[in-house]
């Protein structure tokens, strides 16, 4: 569903923050990567994106 809503919505920041995180949760870090480097494209001032980019760094 959220592979759908990112093409519905590419321009929307907070799909790709979820998307990020679902994938941090489910041990893809590498598309983790990829979704969050979009997010912050779109909204580098949302604190929530960089703490992911933190969580997913270690």
């Amino acid at each position: 569903m959220v592979k759908q809503l990112s093409k519905k919505f590419p321009l929307a920041f907070i799909v790709w923050k979820y998307k990020a995180y679902i994938e941090l949760e489910l041990n893809l870090k590498n598309d983790a990567k990829e979704s969050l480097k979009r997010a912050l494209i779109l909204n580098n001032k949302d604190e929530e994106i960089w703490q992911l980019k933190y969580a997913i760094e270690e």
